[in-house]
């Protein structure tokens, strides 16, 4: 089928109403990962977009009415990136797998024959996923030029060979098993230390004000976005996903966890506690707290720990992952030529100056 044929349509997420087909399309892709759905891109758009940026749904309609959507982000200098930015883990197109490969190209032919469009840069995208490689060669055949691949992040993850917490537990170190027990006995000890689990039914109000305090006193940057985090909170319970945990100590809040459960994953998505209680390790226990909650109460088959390799991730997962991003560059455009000759320039030197043992895997 010739790709030419398909129907592509820019859905401006600032003034225009989203389709019903496109919406049960992102809602399909939500149960996949909370990530890709309409309503985390929402607000994406509304609490966590800078002044300027467009945010579009790209839409490419085969024969049968069926959409492909790549969600994106038009910026003023001309370039365009994936809709997602630092709160984001995971960005892929959405589609069905019929005639898929024709709509990309049909999707990424438009957006390089489009006037002023210098560069495109897509992620975090999963490399085992087909999508990645249907991708970077619908990229090479519209047009693009320049187009390779970067490391974006590592991601911990764990499969659960036993539905229950014993189980889990048994599969970490011994050293963490001891930990584990260890301090969570010393931070329950004369019932000075509490643990609770927030759940979408419970009231969300103080529970927000007590993460954000305690975000406020831990050792995190401030979040550049501040509506961004309780917006999503809030989205989180009416979906469903919501897991907060709270540490209390002395009854002031010290700990607390945003967790999302969808499918059968536990999402672990942010975490914080006051730095002045770092000696009642509120962070392991908690995480030991909530780790049993969801494992004993809402059956999950795996644990996410999304982006980042901090050192304490491996205590917990078993498996990691590298989340990368494609990067292409216009020739139609001048600024893109201009792109696209930096980057090689820059590749050249890179790979002049490589060690010789390296790889010169991208």
């Amino acid at each position: 089928m010739d790709n030419h044929a398909f129907r592509v349509e820019t859905i401006d997420l600032h003034q225009h109403s989203v389709p019903a087909q496109v919406q049960q399309c992102l809602a399909e892709a939500e149960s996949e990962h909370p990530q890709l759905g309409l309503d985390w891109l929402l607000n994406l758009v509304q609490h966590a977009t800078q002044a300027g940026a467009r945010p579009v749904l790209l839409v490419a309609w085969d024969m049968a009415h069926r959409p492909c959507i790549l969600p994106l982000l038009y910026e003023e200098d001309g370039a365009v990136s994936a809709l997602a930015n630092f709160y984001t883990s995971l960005y892929q197109p959405v589609g069905p797998t019929p005639d898929r490969a024709l709509l990309l190209r049909a999707l990424l032919r438009h957006l390089r024959k489009t006037p002023g469009i210098t560069r495109l840069t897509l992620a975090p995208m999963d490399p085992a996923n087909a999508l990645f490689g249907e991708l970077q060669a619908a990229l090479t055949d519209t047009g693009w030029r320049g187009c390779h691949h970067y490391f974006c992040f590592g991601n911990w993850r764990h499969s659960l060979r036993q539905g229950d917490w014993d189980g889990y537990l048994a599969s970490r170190s011994s050293r963490v098993r001891n930990t584990v027990s260890r301090k969570t006995r010393a931070f329950l000890r004369d019932g000075r230390g509490s643990l609770a689990l927030i759940r979408p039914t419970d009231a969300l109000d103080e529970a927000i004000e007590s993460y954000t305090q305690i975000y406020a006193k831990s050792w995190k940057r401030n979040e550049p976005f501040t509506d961004f985090i309780p917006n999503l909170v809030r989205l989180a319970a009416e979906k469903g996903w919501l897991r907060l945990g709270l540490a209390h100590y002395d009854g002031l809040p010290i700990a607390s966890q945003i967790w999302l459960v969808s499918g059968a994953t536990a999402y672990i998505y942010k975490l914080a506690y006051d730095e002045d209680y770092a000696q009642q390790s509120p962070g392991t226990v908690l995480t030991a707290y909530m780790m049993q909650q969801v494992i004993s109460q809402d059956a999950i088959r795996n644990i996410d720990y999304l982006s980042g390799d901090d050192t304490y991730k491996r205590d917990w997962m078993s498996q990691r992952r590298e989340m990368r991003g494609v990067a292409a560059y216009n020739p139609a455009s001048a600024r893109g030529v201009g792109a696209l000759l930096a980057y090689t320039v820059k590749r050249g030197l890179k790979y002049l100056h490589r060690p010789a043992t390296s790889s010169t895997r991208e």
